[in-house]
């Protein structure tokens, strides 16, 4: 019966938030279990502590590929980002060079 309300509570969160609202997440538990042992037992819950909150192996792993696959979409953009500048400075060598030819060019005319 614990269980079972524990997992109503969980099964309403976005589990990468848990961590960030363990406080209310304890207290809708407190007020699920409460409610639940009150009316089944006739007890009363004075407190309750989320000792460990712990994920499956498969959450896990599909939390670790999404930051993978993130930090290798950045990567990839850093990548673009240095090879456009990198053309950037090579248009504006060639440039360069082109205007120093041409002024030359218009020297020796």
């Amino acid at each position: 019966m614990l269980a079972d309300r524990v997992l109503r509570v969980f099964s309403t969160q976005n589990t990468v938030g848990i961590s960030a609202n363990r406080e209310q997440i304890a207290g809708a538990i407190r007020k699920e279990v409460g409610t639940a042992l009150q009316t089944i037992f006739g007890l009363e819950i004075t407190d309750l502590q989320l000792s460990c909150i712990s994920y499956s192996p498969s959450f896990q792993a599909s939390v670790e590929a999404a930051v993978q696959a993130k930090n290798d979409a950045i990567r990839a953009e850093n990548t673009v980002v240095k090879v456009r500048y990198e053309g950037e400075q090579q248009k504006v060598q060639a440039d360069a060079q082109a205007a120093v030819h041409v002024a030359r060019a218009n020297r020796e005319a």
